[in-house]
């Protein structure tokens, strides 16, 4: 008779020995999401949007006058590096009103990984960019890269500031304040894989025991020729965008205030069309640029 009491006692301990252990799991499981700091004023109702399971944020969607009136997050699946399916729509922080909806979002198989808040004298966001960055790195592609700045329709920004996810990690979700407007924004981020460049092969070792060749007749130099001229370059007087031909409409990418670009050849003096070699092959509206 003693022998039940004994084996319903153990039960019990079992079971809250294996509840523990579940709660331990997951608070580890839950270590791994963090918060970036959100920028903009101290107004309005907290709010905290994460997409689903393990998808990551690749945009948002928004509706903007003089300053941001709404903004949801875009996300998208992920798997083994790669981006799937069709990317979706959360729900929309704020009242709306202002042209819209517009998007920002990040070019293919990559993720937000960075945020630019920019913000009025009222405390309300003004606007925003984005930076995005590859799961799988390939020579020669750009591993991360801006997104087009979220437009407006007048207003002035006063200040601005980074929420930018840790290292190792990308951005699956939005989190801030908002009202009427969109008062703060920043990033929520978690842990993935993010892959480096291949490691380049190191030169081969030199077989110091083998026969020295002999050593060249010298050879006199040649006549010295003319250098050829340097390359002309200027800088982005303000954040401008490269297209893919002096049309203005196909999008290739995006310079920052300051940015170097070096000249192939430009219209009007300087102040129409300049096609550019670097930071890569575009054309940027030379007025955009300094002399």
């Amino acid at each position: 008779m003693s022998s039940r009491p004994a084996r319903s006692l153990l039960t019990r301990l079992l079971i809250a020995f294996l509840s523990l252990g579940m709660l331990l799991l997951d608070s580890s499981a839950q270590a791994a999401v963090t918060y970036a700091p959100d920028m903009g004023g101290m107004g309005g109702k907290p709010f905290d949007q994460g997409c689903k399971g393990t998808d990551v944020l690749v945009g948002v969607w928004y509706f903007a006058g003089k300053a941001m009136d709404a903004i949801a997050p875009v996300c998208q699946a992920v798997q083994a590096g790669h981006l799937i399916g069709e990317g979706y729509v959360g729900y929309y922080l704020g009242a709306g009103g202002g042209n819209g909806p517009l998007a920002s979002r990040c070019p293919p198989d990559m993720a937000v990984k960075q945020m630019v808040v920019w913000w009025d004298g009222n405390g309300d966001v003004h606007h925003i960019r984005m930076i995005c960055h590859v799961f799988i790195a390939t020579p020669g592609v750009n591993v991360s890269v801006y997104t087009k700045q979220t437009q407006t329709s007048g207003g002035v920004p006063a200040v601005s500031g980074n929420s930018n996810c840790p290292s190792g990690s990308v951005a699956t979700g939005i989190h801030g304040a908002y009202g009427t407007l969109v008062d703060r924004l920043g990033l929520k981020c978690d842990t993935y894989q993010i892959s480096l460049l291949p490691p380049v092969a190191p030169p081969p070792v030199q077989d110091t025991t083998a026969t020295p060749e002999p050593s060249p007749t010298p050879v006199p130099a040649p006549d010295p020729v003319q250098q050829a001229p340097q390359p002309q370059t200027r800088t982005a007087k303000d954040a401008t965008t490269i297209y893919a031909k002096p049309t203005g409409k196909t999008e290739t990418g995006y310079l920052n205030a300051g940015d170097t670009v070096t000249i192939i050849t430009c219209q009007d003096n300087g102040e129409g069309w300049c096609e550019i070699s670097a930071p890569k092959h575009g054309f940027v509206w030379g007025g955009d640029l300094n002399p």
